[in-house]
């Protein structure tokens, strides 16, 4: 229904950048002052054609007369919101909060290290859904898994896998453990007759022309492959350091880390540093 103002005709049409500005201005608003705004706009501008605002500025005629109405009145009209929308299912099944609890409590534990309030379960909310059907609830009158899966998050259940209390890591003999490695290796390095060092394999290098994210000063920036796949050969590192120098040598293999790798590394290793000890 259209409302007729008393306010000036104004019949010049609005700019595109005018009714930009007004548009943006509307959107910043909500509820009463937006209703209220339009139906100014639309007294001032559009003789209080409620139709003819929609058309020009794609407003809600419905949604300018309540506007209209509120003007005229002097009151804001008040929407009982909270009783639209759909209900929680706990509202509509008083008894399933309860059922689930009683479904869920048995597969339940706490954080081992009780860090949070969260209690943590194995069972999945597929599961619980079955069990309720089970337990005579209708599938028609049950909500999806994914509903459930909310209702146990408001609830206080998390559904994530259960991870067992982790064992202490460091047992009461470890610091004995540690002072005997290191009186071990204190009267290795005392002794001139023992020599100690520390050997460890490195990730296998691919040979070839590849790009590893280096960089280059030459003019043109040298042109590598853009996969790995293609490659001349396969590098194993292996090293080898000599604790109280700090000598490190590292020895390239075309084998697999294998413990004949190993013995013929630290052979040429010691035929090439024997005459240093």
């Amino acid at each position: 229904m259209n409302h007729k103002s008393g306010s000036q005709n104004n019949s010049t049409p609005l700019s595109a950048s005018i009714k930009a500005i007004i548009k943006n201005t509307a959107k910043k608003l909500t509820g009463y002052k937006r209703r209220t705004f339009e139906a100014e706009i639309t007294n001032e501008f559009y003789s209080g054609n409620a139709r003819k605002a929609e058309r020009e500025l794609n407003w809600g005629r419905a949604t300018i007369s309540q506007g209209m109405n509120e003007l005229s009145s002097g009151f804001e009209c008040i929407g009982n919101s909270k009783m639209c929308g759909n209900k929680k299912t706990e509202e509509k099944l008083p008894c399933i909060e309860q059922d689930i609890r009683e479904i869920v409590e048995p597969n339940c534990q706490v954080d081992p290290q009780f860090k949070n309030t969260l209690v943590y379960t194995r069972i999945t909310a597929k599961a619980v859904r079955e069990e309720l059907i089970n337990r005579g609830y209708s599938d028609n009158e049950l909500p999806t898994s994914r509903t459930i899966h909310n209702m146990l998050n408001r609830m206080g259940y998390s559904l994530k896998k259960v991870e067992k209390t982790r064992p202490l890591k460091k047992i009461k003999e470890v610091n004995k453990i540690f002072d005997n490695v290191h009186d071990a290796n204190s009267t290795s390095d005392n002794d001139p007759e023992t020599l100690r060092i520390s050997i460890d394999s490195k990730a296998t290098v691919k040979i070839g022309e590849l790009s590893r994210g280096g960089k280059s000063r030459d003019k043109e920036s040298p042109k590598a492959l853009d996969h790995d796949t293609n490659f001349d050969s396969i590098l194993k590192p292996f090293g080898i350091l000599d604790v109280l120098t700090g000598l490190l040598t590292i020895i390239f293999g075309n084998s697999s880390e294998t413990s004949d790798f190993i013995v013929d590394a630290l052979l040429i290793w010691w035929h090439a540093n024997k005459h240093l000890y």
